[in-house]
């Protein structure tokens, strides 16, 4: 029997750990669990919260002006508030601001403390970091300062947010984590080692491989290694804004600028102006088609520029097992994402989108990953539009672990449309009966109009339900990953997701639906962001039961 202190070498097929391997690991992990000292922000912090103190005052500074010219006898009293109000806006709050917060490296952990009364310090372990988010904006980049967000599971409560560090913090926090979750994979592997030969005969050392599932980074970072992947041409922004539904939302707020005018403009001149343009349309058909050409061209134009500021640039780097997506015009936004954070992709393209074979992809985490110019902080753009020929080629050199291809997909609702469209026309019919009973009741025939719009209404729920009924599908890829097709509004998407990502399995049923073997299914995934759940608005029993079966059964292998 070899004693433990004393074991045989290992036979030739297997991994020996050494103990000089041993030591080095030893040795690397107690330099990168030294207590590091805490530093504060960047100075142009300082720039940055006189300039949001000035911003918040601006209003309480029109109405002390308004102030002292309706109340000259006011006029020190408004002074020394005004007074008051730049004091502690532009000096006392950003000089508090900066010095009372401070950010260090520390014990595999990124620390950050702020607060004047209310002290708060919030920890990150870096194993735990979902993705990390930085911002340059315009006046940071002379100085050479960022914005820098590192976000954990969670909402935006699970963030640090660094307001303003030199832009080199972000490679010393990415070298950092590299070497510290390297050196707890080599101990991990090292104790699983030991714990293999304990109950091994001949005491031979076996070094164990790490679960996949682990967040571990296989590859050491390497400053300025990034490998270039996609990058998005101009001509393709372009077509992103073009083909942007959202210029539907943008003649709507054009229409609402028109209105705020009747409240900012004298009303005889408006009137004026809109009696000389009715004028000008009621020439000719012409001049009116010309003025509709000119307001739709004016939308197109808004999106166009408001999608080069976000989409400028856009490129995407692989960096070891992270994914570096960099975009923008004047705020350069650069988002660091571990690939094995990443909980779903999804492919998605509106009705125009689709006829053009044009095709969108974002990636979801279960983290927020920072402020969005859009407002959405869990979604995160990895292609903002591409050619259907390429997008499996380009989405497959981007992320090939996740063995992306064209799904072929087992449509469930194509054959179940009346079940799809029963209660919107149920609903519609009931609306249009009671108004129609109400307007004879109470002898208010102008409420007859009424009927027109919940007549298109309901038309337009029946044309949702019936591209969910084309598009709603799902194929089993493997043990692990499934793909569901599906619609939702205008836009179809195919989401590709794993198990492990399946919260619960819900299935709904009617007496209607029950006697036809249909149901409804619905699976919340882990993930932030839109693309939260898998839903299925009808499919067979047989084919929910499988789906049950397959998401809640762990693999016996």
């Amino acid at each position: 029997m070899t004693s433990r202190g004393a074991r045989t070498p290992a036979s030739p097929s297997s991994s020996v750990v050494h103990s000089d391997t041993t030591s080095d690991n030893s040795a690397d992990d107690s330099s990168i669990t030294q207590e590091s000292s805490w530093r504060l922000m960047h100075p142009i912090l300082l720039v940055s919260e006189i300039v949001d103190g000035l911003k918040s005052i601006v209003s309480l500074m029109v109405g002390i002006g308004i102030i002292v010219l309706n109340r000259p006898q006011w006029r020190f009293w408004c002074f020394v508030a005004l007074g008051v109000l730049l004091l502690t806006n532009v000096v006392v709050m950003p000089l508090l601001t900066y010095f009372t917060q401070s950010f260090r490296l520390s014990n595999g952990a990124i620390q950050f403390r702020c607060g004047i009364i209310n002290r708060k310090r919030k920890v990150i372990g870096l194993s735990h970091v979902h993705a990390i988010s930085k911002e340059q904006p315009l006046y940071f980049q002379p100085f050479h300062a960022i914005k820098l967000s590192v976000a954990s599971a969670g909402d935006s409560n699970a963030e640090i947010v660094l307001s303003a560090v030199d832009e080199s913090f972000q490679a010393e926090l990415e070298q950092y984590r590299s070497s510290r979750c390297n050196a707890d994979t080599a101990l991990d592997r090292h104790g699983a080692a030991e714990a293999e030969a304990d109950g091994r005969p001949d005491g031979t050392v076996v070094a164990v491989q790490p679960s996949l599932d682990q967040p571990l980074l296989s590859q050491p970072f390497q400053p300025n290694a990034d490998i270039p992947v996609y990058r998005a041409h101009l001509r393709d922004i372009v077509v992103f804004a073009v083909t942007n539904l959202g210029l539907l939302g943008t003649l709507l707020a054009m229409l609402g600028l028109m209105d705020r005018l009747n409240e900012m403009v004298n009303g005889h001149i408006l009137a004026d102006v809109e009696h000389r343009i009715m004028q000008f349309i009621q020439t000719s058909i012409f001049a009116f088609s010309l003025l509709a050409i000119v307001v739709i061209l004016a939308a197109v134009a808004f999106s166009v520029v408001t999608t080069l500021f976000k989409f400028y640039d856009f490129q995407v780097s692989l960096r070891g097992d992270d994914v570096v997506i960099q975009r923008g015009l004047l705020t350069r936004h650069t988002v660091v994402v571990p690939v094995q954070r990443i909980q779903n992709v999804s492919i998605h393209r509106n009705v125009l989108r689709s006829v053009l074979k044009l095709s969108s992809v974002t990636v979801a985490l279960s983290a927020a990953h920072g402020s969005d110019d859009d407002g959405d902080s869990g979604s995160i753009d990895l292609i903002p539009v591409i050619r259907d020929r390429e997008l499996y080629a380009v989405i497959s050199h981007i992320l090939p672990k996740w063995h992306i291809a064209q799904p072929r997909l087992k449509h469930t609702a194509r054959g179940l449309l009346r079940y799809m469209l029963l209660i919107p026309l149920e609903i519609t019919a009931l609306l249009c009966l009671a108004l129609i009973g109400i307007a004879v009741f109470t002898q208010h025939m102008w409420m007859l109009w009424l009927v027109l719009p919940s007549v298109l209404l309901g038309g337009l729920w029946c044309v949702f339900r019936l591209m969910k009924s084309r598009c709603e599908g799902y194929e089993i890829l493997d043990d692990e990953h499934i793909v569901i097709g599906g619609a939702s509004g205008f836009t179809m998407f195919t989401l590709f997701t794993k198990r492990s990502r399946i919260q619960t399995v819900d299935r709904y049923t009617t007496p209607l639906r029950m006697r036809a073997d249909v149901e409804k299914l619905i699976m919340p995934l882990f993930a932030f962001g839109k693309d939260t759940r898998i839903r299925l608005s009808a499919l067979k029993t047989t084919q929910a039961e499988q789906l049950a079966h397959w998401a809640t059964h762990t693999n016996s292998r």
